[in-house]
Protein backbone atom coordinates (compact mmCIF):
# COMPACT_ATOMS: atom_id res chain seq x y z
CA UNK A 1 0.00 0.00 0.00
CA UNK A 2 1.34 3.04 -1.01
CA UNK A 3 1.38 6.28 1.44
CA UNK A 4 2.03 8.49 -1.51
CA UNK A 5 -1.21 8.88 -3.54
CA UNK A 6 -4.24 10.03 -1.62
CA UNK A 7 -7.60 8.34 -1.60
CA UNK A 8 -9.88 10.54 -3.92
CA UNK A 9 -8.32 13.99 -5.30
CA UNK A 10 -10.97 16.45 -5.11
CA UNK A 11 -8.93 19.95 -6.14
CA UNK A 12 -5.44 19.82 -7.30
CA UNK A 13 -3.44 22.31 -6.42
CA UNK A 14 -0.14 23.47 -8.44
CA UNK A 15 2.74 25.43 -7.45
CA UNK A 16 5.98 26.78 -9.12
CA UNK A 17 9.37 24.42 -8.37
CA UNK A 18 11.31 25.88 -5.86
CA UNK A 19 14.36 24.60 -4.08
CA UNK A 20 13.36 24.62 -0.68
CA UNK A 21 14.57 22.46 2.98
CA UNK A 22 10.88 21.93 3.65
CA UNK A 23 10.70 18.68 5.01
CA UNK A 24 8.18 16.81 3.51
CA UNK A 25 6.08 14.37 5.25
CA UNK A 26 4.34 11.42 3.30
CA UNK A 27 1.62 11.23 6.33
CA UNK A 28 0.24 14.60 4.74
CA UNK A 29 -1.54 12.97 2.48
CA UNK A 30 -4.85 11.12 2.60
CA UNK A 31 -4.60 7.87 4.94
CA UNK A 32 -6.15 4.26 3.06
CA UNK A 33 -7.62 2.80 6.27
CA UNK A 34 -7.63 -0.95 6.94
CA UNK A 35 -11.18 -2.44 7.16
CA UNK A 36 -14.46 -0.31 7.54
CA UNK A 37 -13.58 2.60 9.14
CA UNK A 38 -16.52 4.67 10.27
CA UNK A 39 -14.96 7.70 12.78
CA UNK A 40 -11.60 8.18 13.77
CA UNK A 41 -11.27 10.75 17.10
CA UNK A 42 -8.00 12.13 17.12
CA UNK A 43 -5.94 13.45 20.51
CA UNK A 44 -2.83 15.34 19.47
CA UNK A 45 -0.35 16.81 22.11
CA UNK A 46 3.23 18.41 21.53
CA UNK A 47 5.92 18.56 23.93
CA UNK A 48 9.80 20.17 23.95
CA UNK A 49 12.79 18.44 24.80
CA UNK A 50 14.12 20.84 28.00
CA UNK A 51 17.70 19.92 28.98
CA UNK A 52 16.41 15.80 28.45
CA UNK A 53 13.10 16.42 29.93
CA UNK A 54 9.98 16.28 27.19
CA UNK A 55 7.84 19.07 28.57
CA UNK A 56 4.17 19.77 26.96
CA UNK A 57 3.83 22.69 25.08
CA UNK A 58 0.63 24.18 24.30
CA UNK A 59 -2.73 22.52 25.08
CA UNK A 60 -3.64 19.10 23.14
CA UNK A 61 -5.91 19.05 20.10
CA UNK A 62 -8.60 16.69 19.53
CA UNK A 63 -10.47 16.46 16.28
CA UNK A 64 -13.15 13.60 15.02
CA UNK A 65 -13.37 13.14 11.46
CA UNK A 66 -16.24 10.56 10.09
CA UNK A 67 -14.47 8.02 7.19
CA UNK A 68 -16.59 7.51 4.00
CA UNK A 69 -16.24 4.59 1.58
CA UNK A 70 -14.29 5.52 -1.61
CA UNK A 71 -17.70 5.56 -3.84
CA UNK A 72 -19.25 8.01 -1.23
CA UNK A 73 -16.07 10.27 -1.90
CA UNK A 74 -15.55 10.40 -5.56
CA UNK A 75 -19.43 11.60 -5.90
CA UNK A 76 -18.72 14.42 -3.71
CA UNK A 77 -15.84 14.98 -5.76
CA UNK A 78 -18.25 15.16 -8.71
CA UNK A 79 -19.80 17.43 -7.14
CA UNK A 80 -17.72 19.85 -5.81
CA UNK A 81 -14.83 20.12 -8.78
CA UNK A 82 -15.60 23.25 -10.98
CA UNK A 83 -13.87 24.14 -13.63
CA UNK A 84 -11.71 26.99 -13.46
CA UNK A 85 -14.37 28.55 -15.98
CA UNK A 86 -17.16 28.22 -13.08
CA UNK A 87 -14.81 29.64 -10.70
CA UNK A 88 -14.14 32.80 -12.50
CA UNK A 89 -14.72 35.35 -15.36
CA UNK A 90 -13.40 33.69 -18.75
CA UNK A 91 -9.76 35.57 -19.51
CA UNK A 92 -8.93 35.08 -22.79
CA UNK A 93 -5.24 34.76 -22.69
CA UNK A 94 -6.58 31.04 -20.24
CA UNK A 95 -9.25 30.28 -23.10
CA UNK A 96 -6.32 30.56 -25.98
CA UNK A 97 -3.99 28.51 -23.63
CA UNK A 98 -6.80 25.82 -22.54
CA UNK A 99 -7.44 24.45 -25.78
CA UNK A 100 -4.00 22.61 -25.49
CA UNK A 101 -4.54 21.59 -22.16
CA UNK A 102 -6.80 19.77 -19.95
CA UNK A 103 -7.91 21.89 -17.15
CA UNK A 104 -6.36 24.81 -14.91
CA UNK A 105 -5.92 26.65 -11.73
CA UNK A 106 -5.86 29.94 -10.15
CA UNK A 107 -5.21 31.22 -6.77
CA UNK A 108 -5.52 34.21 -4.28
CA UNK A 109 -2.47 36.40 -5.80
CA UNK A 110 -3.99 36.32 -9.58
CA UNK A 111 -1.34 33.64 -11.06
CA UNK A 112 -2.67 30.95 -12.83
CA UNK A 113 -1.74 28.01 -15.35
CA UNK A 114 -2.86 24.82 -16.95
CA UNK A 115 -1.76 21.13 -16.68
CA UNK A 116 -2.23 17.95 -18.67
CA UNK A 117 -3.28 14.74 -17.78
CA UNK A 118 -2.26 10.91 -18.78
CA UNK A 119 -5.05 8.49 -18.98
CA UNK A 120 -4.40 7.73 -15.04
CA UNK A 121 -4.98 11.22 -14.30
CA UNK A 122 -1.08 12.06 -13.29
CA UNK A 123 -0.03 15.75 -14.60
CA UNK A 124 2.53 15.46 -17.26
CA UNK A 125 2.70 19.01 -18.06
CA UNK A 126 2.16 21.87 -16.11
CA UNK A 127 2.58 26.34 -17.59
CA UNK A 128 2.16 28.64 -15.04
CA UNK A 129 0.97 32.46 -15.75
CA UNK A 130 1.51 35.50 -13.20
CA UNK A 131 -1.56 37.87 -12.83
CA UNK A 132 -0.10 40.20 -15.36
CA UNK A 133 -0.33 36.75 -17.68
CA UNK A 134 3.64 36.78 -18.23
CA UNK A 135 4.60 33.07 -18.90
CA UNK A 136 6.33 32.49 -15.03
CA UNK A 137 7.32 29.01 -15.61
CA UNK A 138 6.82 25.42 -16.91
CA UNK A 139 7.11 21.87 -15.66
CA UNK A 140 7.40 18.49 -16.72
CA UNK A 141 6.75 15.10 -14.70
CA UNK A 142 7.59 11.27 -15.93
CA UNK A 143 6.20 8.58 -13.85
CA UNK A 144 6.77 4.53 -13.89
CA UNK A 145 4.54 1.80 -14.95
CA UNK A 146 3.08 1.82 -11.58
CA UNK A 147 2.02 5.55 -11.56
CA UNK A 148 4.59 6.71 -9.28
CA UNK A 149 6.22 10.18 -9.90
CA UNK A 150 9.68 9.47 -10.69
CA UNK A 151 10.63 12.59 -12.10
CA UNK A 152 10.05 16.57 -11.94
CA UNK A 153 11.33 19.18 -14.10
CA UNK A 154 11.25 22.69 -13.70
CA UNK A 155 11.71 25.31 -15.85
CA UNK A 156 12.14 28.93 -16.08
CA UNK A 157 10.02 31.18 -18.50
CA UNK A 158 13.08 31.50 -20.77
CA UNK A 159 13.66 27.32 -20.89
CA UNK A 160 16.42 27.46 -18.83
CA UNK A 161 16.02 24.13 -15.86
CA UNK A 162 15.94 25.52 -12.40
CA UNK A 163 15.65 22.10 -10.29
CA UNK A 164 14.84 18.52 -11.28
CA UNK A 165 13.47 16.12 -8.47
CA UNK A 166 13.91 12.03 -8.98
CA UNK A 167 12.31 9.73 -7.27
CA UNK A 168 12.79 6.05 -6.23
CA UNK A 169 10.00 3.60 -4.63
CA UNK A 170 11.00 -0.01 -2.93
CA UNK A 171 8.66 -2.59 -4.05
CA UNK A 172 5.93 -1.57 -2.16
CA UNK A 173 5.26 1.71 -3.81
CA UNK A 174 6.83 3.06 -1.11
CA UNK A 175 8.70 6.79 -1.61
CA UNK A 176 12.11 5.81 0.18
CA UNK A 177 14.53 8.29 -1.98
CA UNK A 178 13.94 12.08 -3.55
CA UNK A 179 16.66 13.97 -4.70
CA UNK A 180 16.81 17.79 -5.76
CA UNK A 181 19.26 18.96 -7.93
CA UNK A 182 19.81 22.06 -8.71
CA UNK A 183 20.32 24.25 -12.27
CA UNK A 184 24.19 23.13 -12.08
CA UNK A 185 22.77 19.45 -12.22
CA UNK A 186 24.41 18.75 -8.38
CA UNK A 187 22.03 17.53 -5.88
CA UNK A 188 21.10 20.04 -3.35
CA UNK A 189 18.49 18.12 -1.08
CA UNK A 190 18.38 14.48 -0.48
CA UNK A 191 15.56 12.80 1.29
CA UNK A 192 14.95 9.42 2.44
CA UNK A 193 12.54 7.28 4.06
CA UNK A 194 11.96 3.92 6.09
CA UNK A 195 9.17 1.77 6.71
CA UNK A 196 7.65 -0.60 8.93
CA UNK A 197 5.40 -3.74 7.63
CA UNK A 198 2.16 -1.65 7.69
CA UNK A 199 3.39 0.36 5.31
CA UNK A 200 4.22 3.58 7.67
CA UNK A 201 7.30 5.58 8.17
CA UNK A 202 9.34 4.71 10.54
CA UNK A 203 12.16 7.46 9.62
CA UNK A 204 12.73 10.42 7.61
CA UNK A 205 15.93 12.09 6.85
CA UNK A 206 17.23 15.50 4.61
CA UNK A 207 20.76 16.09 4.01
CA UNK A 208 21.52 19.59 2.53
CA UNK A 209 25.06 19.84 0.55
CA UNK A 210 25.18 16.61 2.41
CA UNK A 211 24.64 17.16 5.61
CA UNK A 212 21.92 15.75 7.97
CA UNK A 213 19.18 18.68 8.85
CA UNK A 214 16.53 17.12 9.86
CA UNK A 215 15.50 13.83 11.48
CA UNK A 216 11.98 12.27 12.33
CA UNK A 217 11.69 9.10 14.13
CA UNK A 218 7.79 7.46 14.37
CA UNK A 219 6.40 4.24 16.73
CA UNK A 220 3.04 2.87 16.96
CA UNK A 221 0.69 0.84 18.55
CA UNK A 222 -1.59 -0.96 16.02
CA UNK A 223 -5.24 -2.00 16.87
CA UNK A 224 -6.53 -5.67 15.71
CA UNK A 225 -7.49 -4.17 12.48
CA UNK A 226 -4.21 -3.23 11.66
CA UNK A 227 -4.63 0.54 12.32
CA UNK A 228 -2.29 2.68 14.23
CA UNK A 229 -3.99 4.16 17.23
CA UNK A 230 -0.87 6.00 18.86
CA UNK A 231 1.95 7.47 17.32
CA UNK A 232 5.06 8.98 18.33
CA UNK A 233 6.80 11.46 16.17
CA UNK A 234 9.83 12.86 17.26
CA UNK A 235 11.57 15.15 15.11
CA UNK A 236 15.09 16.27 15.46
CA UNK A 237 16.58 19.83 14.11
CA UNK A 238 20.14 19.84 13.62
CA UNK A 239 22.08 23.09 13.65
CA UNK A 240 25.95 24.32 13.17
CA UNK A 241 27.20 25.85 16.49
CA UNK A 242 24.19 24.75 18.38
CA UNK A 243 22.30 21.87 20.27
CA UNK A 244 20.19 19.96 18.45
CA UNK A 245 16.73 20.90 18.78
CA UNK A 246 14.14 17.93 19.20
CA UNK A 247 9.90 18.13 19.74
CA UNK A 248 7.67 15.11 19.96
CA UNK A 249 4.29 14.64 19.03
CA UNK A 250 1.83 12.14 20.72
CA UNK A 251 -1.16 11.12 18.46
CA UNK A 252 -3.81 8.69 20.19
CA UNK A 253 -6.50 7.57 17.86
CA UNK A 254 -10.02 5.93 18.58
CA UNK A 255 -11.26 3.97 15.69
CA UNK A 256 -14.77 2.99 15.07
CA UNK A 257 -15.66 1.03 12.55
CA UNK A 258 -19.05 -0.28 10.59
Amino acid sequence: MSLIKPLVIVVIAIALCASSLAFEKLDSEKERFKGRVKTVRTRTSQFDNESGEWVKDGRTVETIEEVREPNEANEEAEETNESPSERAPTDPVQDLQGKDYQAGYDDSTGDYGFYKLDERGNILETVHYAASRVLAGRDVYAYDGSGNEIDKSCYAADGSLKNRYVSSYDSRANLIEKLEYGRDQTINVRQTWTYDSSDNPVEEMLFDAGKLKYKTTYTYEYDKTGNWIKRVEIFTSFKEDVSDIQTMEVVERVITYH
